[in-house]
């Protein structure tokens, strides 16, 4: 199974505990593929080093390099239209659609209100771990 995650979904997991964090417990024991683009990992990056600096102790350098690692990187093209009320989000669909992923994971509303775009399924972190089966 592939998979996408959203930024806030990679970060609440990385930072804090919960249901993101047990979706990358999944992912770091290989049930599963993680994809990213250039542009995600590049926020991914960015956010990091945002939160990074509000939470000294956590250092999120070794999981990013991991996540670079061990990711599939896949060339995601802009999407031909918005699919998503907030644009800037569309890059996590063009992931997910480059790279044939089965879900999109976020906490993210805008996301969320697509549902469904082209056999990518757009669910939270929750709804992914009831389908998952953990």
């Amino acid at each position: 199974m592939r998979i996408v995650l959203d930024t806030n979904v990679l970060m609440s997991g990385l930072f804090w505990r919960g249901t993101p964090a047990r979706i990358l417990d999944g992912w770091r024991d290989r049930h599963f593929d993680l994809l990213i683009s250039p542009e995600v990992y590049s926020e991914y990056e960015r956010v990091s080093k945002e939160l990074g600096a509000t939470r000294p102790e956590i250092d999120p350098r070794p999981f990013l390099r991991l996540v670079l690692s061990a990711a599939f990187m896949v060339d995601a093209e802009e999407l031909e239209q918005a699919v998503c009320s907030d644009p800037d989000d569309d890059k996590f669909i063009a992931c997910g659609l480059a790279g044939g992923a089965e879900f999109l994971v976020t906490g993210d509303k805008a996301l969320l209100a697509v549902h469904d775009y082209r056999g990518l399924r757009i669910v939270t972190p929750a709804g992914f771990l009831k389908e998952w089966g953990r």
